[in-house]
């Protein structure tokens, strides 16, 4: 990421660990349409860099864990695309899509089998993406999570739905919004979250330096 770690060190007083990364603000059209996408991530800090980078660019998230929970919420609700983790407990990525690209588990169907499924994930080997494409998979992201490689793909996949009939909800600018429709630094919200999370601070003895969160971390 372009980023360094230093720290500094004395005995019987203590260390100070520095992260300093490299994250820019991210300037792009806004998408016309507002999407409503499913996430399968096990983690808790992907979690939220996930949530908060697909509101930040103003579409709906659901958060699930695992891929079985993934299942579950497709075949009870509509969603226009997924964002799905390979590796999670439970059920992984790959089996997920499997049973989505059937049609049904266990007796239970599901709305839309055929949405796009975009791999999420930090495996980004030849061997991984052969696996996402024989299973079905539209789409790949690799980690840490690349916000202009998202918002593309989102772009295509209002394009493809809107060729094929499906009706969309026009987007709205939400608040904080630039008039010209770009992206500011919202997100510094997520970074806020990250902080409590991992509990970092001048209580801790940790520095964090982040002057712009953009979404570049797994």
């Amino acid at each position: 990421m372009g980023g360094t770690i230093s720290v500094a060190s004395a005995p019987g007083l203590g260390s100070k660990f520095t992260v300093q990364l490299r994250v820019g603000v991210v300037h792009k059209k806004q998408h016309d349409y507002k999407l409503h996408i499913l996430a399968a991530e096990d983690v808790l800090t992907n979690q939220i860099i996930v949530r908060d980078v697909v509101e930040g660019m103003g579409h709906d998230i659901v958060l699930v864990e695992n891929g079985k929970e993934a299942l579950d919420a497709l075949a009870k609700e509509h969603f226009n695309m997924v964002l799905m983790d390979l590796r999670m407990p439970v059920m992984d990525g790959i089996e997920a899509t499997r049973w989505i690209r059937s049609g049904q588990h266990e007796g239970v169907h599901f709305i839309d089998p055929r949405l796009p499924i975009v791999a999420l994930t930090a495996n980004t080997s030849e061997t991984d993406r052969q696996k996402c494409i024989d299973v079905g998979m539209s789409g790949f992201l690799g980690k840490p999570l690349d916000e202009l490689n998202l918002h593309h793909i989102i772009s295509e996949v209002i394009a493809d739905s809107l060729k094929s009939g499906v009706v969309l909800v026009p987007m709205h600018a939400p608040a904080g919004q630039s008039p010209d429709g770009s992206l500011g630094d919202d997100l510094d919200n997520g970074l806020a979250a990250l902080d409590d999370l991992l509990a970092l601070g001048a209580d801790t003895g940790v520095d964090l330096e982040l002057p712009l969160y953009d979404a570049g971390s797994s």
